[in-house]
Order: structure tokens, then C-alpha cells, then sequence
């Protein structure tokens, strides 16, 4: 919480402003708190309740909870209008600093702030003004708030997406000026409707002009939420990918300079989100008209908000591409990892999950690749918002393929274009399955001490514990329980798997060169003889070997393996002999 943005607040509500609290950004500084997250059109600068012309308030106690409750601190925003008694004029651009300069807004004193790029003034409102929300007179735009649709503006000190908070300039902040009235010229010019341009310059007319720095983002969501909202078929594919073409188009040849192409697609899944929501709602063109306005000018954010809640059934918003009358990866990327087994990682856009990061990484098994259903339950597993499988026939065919028909040809599935173009990445030790069963047996079996000189001679443990014993040549020998370390070593969670027992002595024995381990029989107190496992610090280096991810030559597993060839050996038990036979 920020007790700065909390004072400043309800500074502004001391003054009859209305406040309301506006999405704040996360902790990259870059996205928005929104649902939306990295896809929001206006990072930082939306209000975060959709009802916000009601319930902006002046109210202190309320403002606290806005501010003090949540978890995540918000920008601030004031309603304008007549309620709040305030305009707001702003300007971005050479275009509307000339008229600033030309109407002499620049040299009253009224409470002005900077955002960013932006400059803002303050003007007491008139019942004069339009019945309009917004309207735009030479590179001014005129925050009214008028005709019941609203109009809000994020006030200092919010963070911009830029990383510049706002700020108000030196000696013009509320404090230091009064609001002042509107100018009379640009009152007579806004009154007798003088201005170049209306509250929303249709879209179209873009088609054929410059979109200037300033105006690049909110033209291309504009412009490509109209040509979404048309679509014959908001679900065909085929459309959906002829309007991000036209998207891109429109990019490169009208903005000045472009925009990056992963931002244009990110508006255009934005964009294409809501599409679908309203077109599934019914109604004919004049509803879509009434929809589009809606959205455009910001007022109908509960349906955008329950757009960005998650997706289902569109492959094009899980960022696939469709072309050839062919599903291909697109932004789905694969990278194989021969550990030990091999891993495959799918990472996949999460649009709309409201994570901070853009994609998710979805770890596979070779059981789950080749299956389509395992991999649509382990995608929504992971992104908690994207169905695959919501017509499963469908899904199958597309990460599966088919086979030739008579009128079709064969089509390869994704799982199979995806391993074309994938990477390929050597594990690390951590991620070999036999260098963790290696890790585990070495800390069962180097529970003791290794001996040191001078140390007097063990003697079998009855339970097959690990136990260094002394020969009569001196050398030392670790005897223990083969089935009492692996019980150890399976510990918790690790789930020792059939087969790990086998490939860890087959590997052991690679590293040794020896036919098979050797083995002791001891007598213990009650007169009972168990075998053992003998293990020398030749043993114990081969396991260290192995647990750092060293990959022996290993021989192919043999079936029914013949006993153990074990040498003939003498082990001391304190006054008796114990002769290990073959």
C-alpha cells in the first residue's frame, strides 16, 4: 500500500473531486493488475470497478479501503464532469501543443501535470459543454464527461507504464492554483462545434491518413475491434488470421514509426477476446454499433473484463496460426531434454490467465506427448485457463493428424511439426533420473564414516546397515544389505522405480569393469547367515561418478543373470573366521 497515494487522494476528494481507483501495474512496472495483464490496452490507467461513474466518491472512509484494504496498491483517478465540477484538457503531440499555444491555454494558471509525453489541465466545468464524453478539437483532447457516459483521467502520483509517475508542475498543483474557467475562445469553438475532429473520429478514416506516435495504440485497437466485432464467424480461423494480416498491414504502412509486430498481435488477441464475447451475446448491427462504442470509449469493461477471464475452444487465441487450411505451432515452441527419461517442455502463450509471466512452460513424458488428451489436461494444469479438448475429436486431429482420405489429404499433427523445429538440450545431472537414484543410494550407503588409519576392524551389521570392515591383507571393505540400502535410499517422495536397482549396478559395474559385485556371508549372534554386498573405495567413487551426471558405457541388460562369481576372501569376526564361499 502507498500512504503517498492514499494522501494525495483524498487531497483531491477534500476539493469535491470524485476519486475512484484505477489498476495499478505490477511489479515489472510494465503490466497491468487487470485480468487482461500483459494484453491490456491501457496498462495502469483503467478503473478497476467497471460501475466506477456511480461509485467514484468523495468519501474518506471509503477511499481508505480503496487504498489501505486491497492487497495491491492503485493508481488514483478522478471522474470529471459536473459532478466532480473539473475538466480535463490534455495533449501529446507537436499538433495539439500549437493549438495549446494558439487558444493560450498554456499561459493561464490552473492546476496542470505531466504524463509522460502528456500534458494536463484543469478547467472548471460549464453547462455549456456537449453532452459528450470526449471530444477532440487540433490535437486536444477534452476530458468532459457529459451525455450520463463518463470520463475519468488517472491524477499524480500514479506510476505510468513508462516508469514515470504522474507529477504536477512546478507551482501548478492544486495547492499552489485555483481551477480556472474555460477559456471563451475555445469555449465558442467547442460550442459551435469548430473543432476538426468529433469525440471518435471514425476508424476508417485511418485507413488513408498517418497514425502519429501518440495515437498508435489506441487507433490499432480501434481499427482492429471493428474489423473483429464484423467477422461473419468470430470462431473461423481463417477470418481470424485475415485480420491479423490486416492488422499488420495497416502497421507497417500508416503508423509512423510501427509498432513492434508482437504488440499488434497482442491487441489483436485482445481485441479478438472480446469479439467472440459480444458476438456471442446476439443481437444485429446497431447492437454491435451501440458494443463497439461501448468498448472504445472505455465504458463497457464488465464485458471485457469477463472476455479476459479465460478462453475456450479457440486454437488462434492459444497462440496457434492457421494457414493452408493447417494448424501450425505458431508462438507454441518445443525443447526435448535427454534426461534421463527424456523430458519434453511445450511453452505456450498464457493470454488472459493474469500471470506476470507471458508464457508457460508445460512439462511432458513421452506418455503424455504422443497422447492429445494428456496434453490439453496437462496445459490447463498449467495455465488454469486454456481448454484445448472442449471438442475433443477436433483437438485429436490437430496435435495427431490423419491419415489420407479420399477427398483430403494426409495432415500432420502439431506434435509432429513442433518436433521439426525443436531444440534439443543436454540435462543437467539433477534432471538425469539415474544421477538422483545414484544421489539417493550414496547417502543411504555413506551413512558411517569412512575409516580412517588406526581405526579398529568392523563387523557385519545383522540388519545389513552399512559397515566398514578390515581384511586380513588391511584393505578395507564396506559390507551391506543390498535391500536394506535400497529401503534407506527410497525415502519420502522419491518413489524408487522399477528397473533403478538394475541400471544403477549396471552402471556401477561399467565404471569398475567387473563382472558383478562381490559378495560375504557373515554369522551373526543368533546364528543366522546373511549375504552382503562387498563394496570398496573403488565402489563408492564409481557412485560419486555417477550422481554428478557421468554417463558410463553401459552394457544391455542380460535376463536371468547367473549368481554372483565371487573370489575366495576371509573376513575377521573377532576370534573366528568367516569364509565367504562362491
Amino acid at each position: 500500500m502507498d500512504d503517498n497515494m492514499f494522501k494525495m487522494a483524498a487531497g483531491y476528494a477534500s476539493k469535491g473531486w470524485r476519486v475512484l481507483p484505477i489498476f495499478g501495474l505490477k511489479e515489472d512496472g510494465k503490466t497491468c493488475r487487470c485480468k487482461a495483464a500483459h494484453e491490456c490496452g491501457t496498462p495502469g490507467k483503467h478503473p478497476r470497478d467497471w460501475g466506477w461513474p456511480e461509485t467514484a466518491s468523495t468519501d474518506e472512509d471509503r477511499i481508505f479501503d480503496w487504498f489501505y484494504e486491497s492487497p495491491e496498491s492503485p493508481n488514483v483517478g478522478v471522474a470529471l464532469g459536473e459532478t466532480s465540477g473539473i475538466i480535463d484538457i490534455e495533449w501529446d503531440d507537436a499538433e495539439g501543443a500549437a493549438t495549446a499555444e494558439k487558444l493560450g491555454i498554456t499561459k493561464i494558471d490552473t492546476p496542470t501535470y505531466q504524463s509522460h509525453r502528456s500534458e494536463h489541465r484543469l478547467f472548471q466545468f460549464d453547462k455549456r459543454l456537449p453532452q459528450q464524453a470526449v471530444i477532440k478539437i487540433g490535437g486536444l483532447e477534452i476530458r468532459i464527461g457529459g451525455g450520463g457516459r463518463g470520463a475519468q483521467s488517472v491524477f499524480p502520483p500514479s506510476l505510468h507504464a513508462s516508469g514515470v509517475s504522474y507529477r504536477w508542475k512546478y507551482d501548478q498543483s492544486p495547492d499552489d492554483v485555483d481551477v480556472a474557467e474555460i477559456p471563451a475562445n475555445l469555449m465558442q469553438m467547442i460550442v459551435n462545434n469548430n473543432g476538426t475532429t468529433t469525440a471518435q473520429e471514425p476508424a476508417r478514416n485511418y485507413l488513408h491518413k498517418e497514425i502519429k506516435s501518440g495515437d498508435r495504440h489506441t487507433t490499432m485497437c480501434r481499427l482492429i475491434a471493428g474489423n473483429l466485432v464484423r467477422m461473419l464467424d468470430p470462431h473461423d480461423p481463417r477470418e481470424q488470421q485475415d485480420a491479423l494480416a490486416v492488422a499488420r498491414s495497416l502497421n507497417m504502412t500508416q503508423c509512423k514509426p510501427p509498432l513492434e509486430q508482437s504488440e499488434v498481435e497482442s491487441i489483436w488477441r485482445g481485441q479478438l477476446r472480446w469479439a467472440i464475447k459480444v458476438r456471442s451475446m446476439g443481437g444485429g448491427p446497431e447492437f454491435l454499433r451501440e458494443k463497439l462504442d461501448q468498448h472504445l470509449s472505455g465504458e463497457d469493461e464488465e464485458a471485457e473484463a469477463e472476455a479476459n477471464a479465460g478462453f475456450t475452444g479457440s486454437f488462434t487465441l492459444s497462440g496457434l496460426e492457421f494457414r493452408n487450411d493447417e494448424w501450425w505451432p505458431g508462438q507454441w515452441m518445443l525443447k526435448v531434454i535427454h534426461s534421463d527419461p527424456v523430458s519434453y517442455v511445450l511453452t505456450l502463450p498464457a493470454y488472459g490467465s493474469g500471470q506476470n509471466q507471458t508464457f508457460v512452460d508445460v512439462v511432458l513424458n513421452a506418455e503424455q506427448y504422443r497422447s492429445a488428451s494428456m496434453v490439453a489436461q496437462a496445459v490447463l494444469e498449467a495455465t488454469h485457463t486454456v481448454i484445448l479438448d472442449e471438442i475433443p475429436e477436433e483437438w485429436a486431429v490437430i496435435w495427431s493428424g490423419r491419415g489420407a482420405r479420399k477427398t483430403s489429404p494426409a495432415v500432420r499433427g502439431l506434435k509432429a511439426k513442433l518436433m521439426d523445429v525443436a531444440r534439443r538440450q543436454e540435462a543437467a545431472a539433477e534432471a538425469l533420473r539415474y544421477a538422483r537414484v545414484a544421489e539417493w543410494f550414496l547417502g543411504a550407503i555413506t551413512t558411517v564414516p569412512a575409516p580412517r588409519p588406526g581405526d579398529d576392524s568392523g563387523e557385519p551389521s545383522a540388519g545389513g546397515f552399512p559397515t566398514w570392515v578390515k581384511q586380513e591383507d588391511g584393505e578395507w571393505e564396506l559390507w551391506f544389505g543390498w535391500s536394506t540400502v535400497w529401503e534407506q535410499a527410497d525415502r519420502g517422495r522419491r518413489r524408487i522405480l522399477e528397473g533403478d536397482q538394475a541400471d544403477l549396478k549396471r552402471r556401477v559395474l561399467a565404471i569398475t569393469k567387473e563382472d558383478d559385485f562381490q559378495t560375504g556371508r557373515h554369522v551373526t549372534d543368533g546364528g543366522v547367515r546373511k549375504r552382503f554386498i562387498r563394496w570398496t573405495e573403488k565402489h563408492i567413487r564409481a557412485l560419486e561418478r555417477l550422481a554428478a551426471g557421468d554417463v558410463p558405457t553401459v552394457p544391455a541388460p542380460v535376463l536371468n543373470l547367473p549368481d554372483p562369481v565371487v573370489k575366495d576372501r576371509k573376513v575377521r569376526k573377532a576370534s573366528e573366521v568367516v569364509e565367504a564361499k562362491t
